[in-house]
């Protein structure tokens, strides 16, 4: 845990607090702390004060010192000088160097370097990225009547500012409300906040009157949600309530009545024979489907985390997820790379607390995720054909191997502690 134990107090004490943590700088952990799990500054050292390599079954060291180094340069840009500055394309460019920044690039490896314990910047470095990543915010949507863009209660053609947008040729899924939710928590991961308000979702969280009609279409998949499954909806439901939560110093205040609300709805809406958020069409289709549920329910599940809610129907829901591993210890599709694995390890884990016999299944879970995604990423070739060379990619496998490690340190070998980015800025 990064952050102080806060366990006793009341539930709705608790989500106030996590608003007023997240809108401060996020939670680090201490030099004590680091030392005792064997990362401190003396930890890992030999006699001759040179770094020791860890030991541990899954040896991410060579991960750390060789193959990222040279994986962030194939993405970050150079000015016009030739000097490397902190603007990073999605895609790796084909000439070093020169490329075209994009939001996601930006905003990707800042949550890879916060994940592995490597985002140590100079105060001008770190006000010169967040001014880039905050550069491309206020982009304006319409609202219409079409599933597209639904704003339920809005005339017709009404716009509103304060999304964020994708540069030409840059590739990203349940737009604009996935990279307005990821841009979101990179500004906080930097220290910032958006520089301009959301001015739909602000609207949406301060009327009463359109909170049921905006997430109940969600939530359910209606027609009229814009998305065909819960996958896809809870993209655009966990966005709006991170963007808010991450919106500004006040946001602990402002927002915190809807933000209530909508835990208390989605713990309301949960299938109990899953413990996910899945429709009848998603359970009747079997194994897709219900990685469908799995990958939406991640979202949800990150969401209820960090406002302390408890997941109803967890035991059932680890219980499912942890069947729904193939032999190579991955989920949905048989890569190492996907989202699916992080989204199954995390809503794993994260249930271990009220499901302590289940620690054995979950430790062996990881340690077949992990033999077989560890190689891969302890090479610069393979780790780029595994993430398709892109930013987003990447960061799913380096997410999943520190939420692993954070339950399981002794199965990973690491330099620094790795952690994971969605305790300080809710959404991936």
């Amino acid at each position: 845990s990064f952050c102080p134990h806060m366990g006793g107090l009341g539930r709705a004490t608790m989500r106030w607090l996590w608003l007023a943590l997240l809108v401060g700088m996020p939670c680090r952990l201490t030099a004590v702390a680091a030392q005792r799990r064997g990362h401190g500054p003396s930890a890992g050292l030999s006699r001759s004060g040179m770094l020791a390599a860890p030991t541990a079954p899954h040896d991410l060291t060579s991960f750390e010192r060789t193959v990222l180094p040279a994986w962030l340069r194939l993405f970050q840009l150079q000015d016009a000088s030739g000097h490397w500055i902190p603007q990073f394309a999605s895609s790796a460019n084909a000439i070093p160097g020169r490329g075209n920044a994009s939001v996601y690039g930006s905003s990707d490896v800042v949550h890879i370097l916060f994940t592995t314990n490597r985002l140590n910047l100079t105060a001008g470095s770190q006000t010169a990225w967040a001014a880039h990543l905050a550069g491309f915010q206020n982009a304006t949507i319409s609202c219409w009547s079409s599933p597209k863009v639904p704003c339920p209660g809005i005339a017709t053609g009404t716009e509103f500012p304060g999304f964020w947008s994708l540069r030409p040729g840059e590739k990203g899924g349940w737009e604009p409300w996935h990279v307005t939710g990821e841009a979101s928590s990179g500004m906080r991961l930097l220290g910032g906040y958006p520089p301009h308000p959301n001015v739909l979702y602000e609207r949406i969280a301060t009327n009463r009157s359109l909170w049921l009609p905006t997430i109940e279409p969600l939530v359910k998949v209606l027609p009229n949600a814009g998305c065909s499954n819960f996958h896809g909806c809870a993209h655009k439901l966990v966005g709006l309530a991170a963007s808010l939560a991450m919106a500004n110093a006040t946001a602990a205040t402002d927002f915190a009545p809807f933000l209530s609300w909508l835990a208390d709805y989605l713990v309301a809406n949960v299938d109990n024979t899953t413990g996910l958020w899945c429709t009848e069409v998603d359970k009747a289709r079997g194994t897709p489907g219900l990685f469908n549920c799995l990958g939406g329910s991640f979202a949800a599940h990150l969401f209820l985390h960090a406002m302390k809610t408890p997941w109803p129907y967890n035991r059932t829901l680890q219980t499912l997820a942890l069947s729904l591993q193939a032999p190579n210890g991955t989920w949905g599709g048989g890569t190492v790379s996907g989202y699916l694995n992080v989204d199954a390890i995390y809503q794993i884990t994260r249930s271990l607390p009220t499901n302590p016999d289940q620690a054995p299944a979950a430790r062996a879970a990881c340690d077949r995720y992990l033999a077989n995604t560890v190689p891969i990423m302890n090479t610069l070739p393979s780790f780029l054909a595994l993430t398709k060379a892109s930013t987003h990619e990447a960061a799913a496998p380096i997410a999943a191997v520190a939420e692993c490690a954070k339950w399981f340190p002794d199965l990973v070998a690491t330099d620094r502690p790795w952690r994971f980015s969605g305790d300080s800025a809710p959404f991936l």
